[in-house]
C-alpha cells in the first residue's frame, strides 16, 4: 500500500466555495514514482525528529 507520494509546489492560489467561504489551496506537480528498493525496519527511538532504526 502506497501512504507516501513525491510532489514539486508549484504555486499557492485560493478557490471559493458555493457558500463563498475561501479556501487556500496548494498546486503541486507530480512525475511517476518509481520504487528503488524496500527496506523492513523498527523504529526504536522516538524521543527526536533523527530516528534511529534497526532491522526489523
Amino acid at each position: 500500500m502506497l501512504d507516501t507520494i513525491f510532489a514539486t509546489k508549484r504555486e499557492m492560489t485560493q478557490v471559493w466555495t458555493k457558500q463563498g467561504k475561501r479556501i487556500p489551496v496548494t498546486r503541486c506537480i507530480i512525475d511517476n514514482n518509481v520504487i528503488l528498493g524496500k527496506q523492513k525496519c523498527m523504529i526504536t527511538d522516538h524521543s527526536n525528529t533523527s530516528f534511529t532504526q534497526k532491522p526489523a
